[in-house]
């Protein structure tokens, strides 16, 4: 374990005066330095919260209680320094997210304005899970596989070296839950880094785990998935299928939603992992499944968008997008919110498929929309977040 922090006045012996103070000074501006944020809210259990973690919950499933109804118009754009991988975590009024080249950053939700960013290593594969006041922050390549930054000090606390991670982290009851690219499972203490436990997934992994019931449920490329009781690691049951599992497991309502890159849509019992149903769409899944109270939704890898019934598994709708769906799509009780590679936004009425609004956007998605504050979310390349937000 390592124990770094920084500073921009290492080596200044070396520096002329002249390019002292304009350094200091772009700092002071870009908050580049130091990513320190004062009045930074402490949440106590982000586990009963929406949006302290990416993808919505530690559940996966992207439904939200907030929507916003059709016509939206763009409220506010902006560029930043590299583009938010997997879009953000919002706390209060603020977007927290991770740079494709490693910047953990901090923007205002009202107006996109940056309150600071910091360089933390290489390539951010997440956001960053929030705990209190602790953001949690994994790479995928460079010398950290995971950080634990405070953001009321802008000090990092804690650091692991190497073991990258695609990962979003799990923080439940002061315990880190952290998995790596090549097969690690960590259960760490959420101060200190210190390990409580590990275990070796026999699998790469190449998406984030799901929790519920004190069980921390990991999918591999392998096509094993495994439950695991979170206190101690002991293994409560485990799976194995001929798929590779590249989108996040979901939880809804007890039962575990699987979508294969081979094309399969497995349901488990979440206690047991009893297969309950199995569906192949024969055409790659490469996002998670979406579900609510009367449907499923699957994001085929043709851009069509499928809702089944949610007891019966038969087809009601489909609809055809333009270009590969980005992500999992956002589900309201009334809406469905999802965009494409195509720079297509689209919004549709979760009963039928009906289109409601086409909105055309200047780069490809690259996120799962986020609903926040009135706003609706997201990002596209190269380098910019777009909001926009229900026409008065």
């Amino acid at each position: 374990m390592v124990y770094s922090h920084s500073s921009f006045l290492d080596g200044i012996s070396d520096m002329k005066l002249s390019s002292i103070l304009y350094i200091v000074c772009a700092l002071l501006v870009l908050g580049c330095s130091k990513l320190r944020i004062k009045d930074f809210p402490l949440h106590a259990n982000p586990s009963e919260e929406l949006y302290l973690t990416s993808q919505v919950t530690y559940q996966r499933n992207a439904f939200v209680n907030e929507e916003l109804h059709p016509p939206l118009v763009k409220d506010w754009e902006n560029d930043y320094t590299s583009l938010p991988n997997r879009g953000f975590t919002a706390v209060d009024k603020w977007l927290l997210f991770g740079t494709s080249n490693g910047y953990l950053a901090v923007a205002d939700l009202n107006n996109g304005r940056l309150k600071g960013k910091k360089n933390l290593g290489d390539s951010c594969p997440t956001p960053p899970t929030v705990y209190r006041n602790i953001l949690y922050q994994t790479f995928e390549v460079g010398s950290s596989g995971i950080i634990a930054y405070d953001a009321q000090t802008g000090d990092n606390i804690w650091s692991i070296d190497d073991l990258h991670s695609k990962s979003s982290p799990i923080v439940v009851d002061n315990k880190v839950y952290y998995q790596t690219v090549n097969g690690i499972i960590f259960c760490l203490n959420y101060l200190t880094g210190d390990k409580i436990w590990s275990k070796i997934f026999p699998s790469p992994i190449a998406n984030s785990a799901t929790y519920i019931d004190n069980l921390i449920i990991t999918a591999g490329i392998n096509g094993l998935v495994m439950a695991h009781e979170y206190t101690s690691g002991i293994t409560v049951w485990e799976k194995s299928f001929n798929a590779s599992f590249m989108a996040d497991p979901v939880i809804h309502s007890n039962q575990l939603f699987l979508a294969s890159h081979s094309g399969d849509l497995f349901i488990l019992d979440v206690h047991t992992g009893n297969v309950l149903y199995q569906k192949s769409f024969s055409i790659p899944l490469y996002n998670a499944p979406t579900i609510d109270t009367k449907h499923i939704y699957i994001a085929l890898s043709n851009g069509n968008l499928v809702a089944l019934n949610r007891n019966t598994y038969v087809q009601k709708w489909l609809f055809k997008a333009v270009g590969p769906i980005a992500d999992a799509p956002l589900v309201t009780e009334t809406y469905i919110y999802f965009a494409t590679l195509a720079k297509h936004l689209y919004i549709l009425n979760n009963q039928d498929g009906e289109l409601l609004q086409d909105i055309e956007l200047e780069g490809r998605a690259r996120s799962t929309p986020i609903i926040k504050n009135g706003r609706l979310l997201i990002t596209c390349e190269n380098e910019k977040v777009v909001t926009y937000v229900a026409k008065s």
